[in-house]
């Protein structure tokens, strides 16, 4: 069973990470969306999002292909950022 300190103190803990997500959305509101740092899992994710799409216009492209007997793309080409 818990003491009424540590009820407190996490009750004080809670305290302090909403007053800091708080914060953290009030400055995500005010700067441009380009403007906010991107965490190191953001780039990963939009690496990995990226070479989804890749992997799965090739295999769009490879199965359209061979079930239509054509030679058309289904997928565009997407630019690449890197």
């Amino acid at each position: 069973m818990l003491t009424w300190g540590e009820v407190l103190a996490h009750y004080e803990r809670y305290n302090v990470l909403q007053r800091e997500a708080d914060r953290q959305h009030r400055v995500a509101r005010i700067l441009p969306r380009g403007e906010a740092s991107h965490s190191a899992g953001d780039q990963v994710m939009a690496w990995v999002g990226r070479r989804l799409v890749s992997w799965g216009c090739a295999l769009q492209d490879k199965y359209h292909t061979a079930a239509t007997g054509g030679d058309s793309r289904v997928c565009q080409p997407q630019p690449t950022s890197r």
